[in-house]
């Protein structure tokens, strides 16, 4: 309760412009408002398997933001979504690779077919990932360009229209601030050297995990779910995550074997080289096309000079759906991962709906779809805000 106390009085301040004395008060009295049952209620009632793990797209997921928004509409919040609604629509494309699919590798005149799920997974799928024709691989070691650490994977090779091949993590430092010394950086994410990949001309990537504690059929069943994205912004981009029991193979024949290369990584001294095998892939899909909402409701500030400026508070809804069982049950509820988080909005949203003396700025709640896939429905809304930002 302490950092809720906190969060809220530093709220308070910033929605208001009265004195220090009355905001304190004013903070106390939402705070003793504030409902931890109807917090735990909703919570429950939300990670139900009644919503089946509401993923976008699914009857329940927009079973979930039907429920949100009546809760908006009893609570008072007026709604500013399409056509005087609470929902603000965003359009999603979603792709599932099926086993079908032919990955192949080259190495010299011999071709090697690899299987999807046995030999890697796919981090983004759909027609547009084909790349019928042979590419050549390129070893780029993390896969990072990190200027303030004046450290550059691809400064000494050509990747223009080739797939990029690099190791997870990041370079050890023993300096808390180079890297991940202590903690790893944004550099160590597979979607930043995706990234990186795509801006310096790659045709695709592969990753090759190198933790020892990684389990390959615990990988499989975080795979196991839809590939989804904003419709407008579908990737072009082959991205894969091989077996690490295949890399041996795609350094054979090269200049440095994968055991070289793990050396590298022990010692601190990375190179990037071009390998010898190429690959190609033909994926076959189930695809859909789909809206799932953004709900949006809002208070309107109480000072005429403020309440034209806005606080947005939010919280995603949605879950990961139905997937591979876990101990006999294929529904992922999340309920930390976020019944909670958008349960607090609600209450939020309903304790300052109910004060006699609205903030001074107006409040925009809002419970966002698509986190789970990439922060698609907050990505949406910067994209088209219904208040300026």
């Amino acid at each position: 309760m302490f950092n809720l106390t906190t969060i809220v009085f530093a709220f308070i301040i910033f929605c208001s412009l009265t004195s220090f004395g009355q905001e304190n008060d004013y903070t106390e009295k939402i705070i003793e408002s504030i409902s931890a049952q109807k917090i735990k209620h909703n919570m429950e009632f939300l990670a139900s398997d009644l919503f089946e793990g509401r993923a976008p797209g699914t009857v329940g997921g927009n079973l979930a933001a039907k429920y949100i928004a009546v809760e908006f509409s009893s609570i008072g919040l007026k709604p500013t979504g399409h056509d005087n609604t609470f929902y603000q629509y965003v359009p999603m494309h979603s792709s599932y690779p099926l086993a079908s699919s032919e990955l192949k590798l080259y190495l010299d005149s011999t071709e090697m077919n690899l299987h999807l799920n046995q030999d890697y997974l796919m981090y983004k799928t759909g027609q547009q990932t084909f790349t019928p024709v042979p590419l050549a691989l390129v070893f780029v070691g993390y896969g990072i360009i990190a200027p303030e650490f004046d450290y550059n994977d691809y400064q000494s090779v050509d990747v223009e229209s080739k797939i990029v091949v690099f190791l997870d993590g990041e370079p050890y430092s023993a300096q808390p601030d180079y890297f991940d010394g202590g903690e790893a950086t944004i550099y160590s994410y597979s979607s930043s050297k995706q990234r990186i990949a795509v801006s310096r001309g790659a045709a695709g990537s592969i990753l090759i995990p190198t933790d020892k504690n990684l389990n390959w059929n615990d990988l499989k069943k975080e795979f196991g779910f839809e590939d989804v994205s904003l419709a407008y912004s579908v990737s072009s981009n082959l991205s894969i995550l091989i077996n690490p029991e295949l890399a041996d193979t795609l350094f054979n024949p090269a200049d440095y074997s994968f055991e070289d290369v793990l050396i590298m990584k022990r010692k601190g001294n990375m190179k990037s080289f071009p390998l010898k095998t190429k690959i190609s892939f033909e994926g076959r899909f189930e695809q859909r096309d789909f809206v799932s909402p953004n709900v949006i409701g809002i208070i309107e500030g109480s000072d005429p000079e403020l309440k034209d400026s806005y606080v947005i508070i939010s919280a995603h809804y949605d879950h990961l759906g139905i997937g591979p069982p876990v101990e006999g049950d294929s529904i992922y509820n999340g309920a930390l991962d976020n019944a909670i988080g958008v349960s607090a909005l609600i209450e939020l949203a309903r304790t300052f709906s109910s004060l006699d003396r609205k903030p001074g700025r107006s409040l925009l709640f809002i419970a966002l779809t698509g986190e789970e896939k990439g922060l698609l429905g907050s990505s949406y809304y910067t994209d088209h805000p219904v208040v300026p930002l």
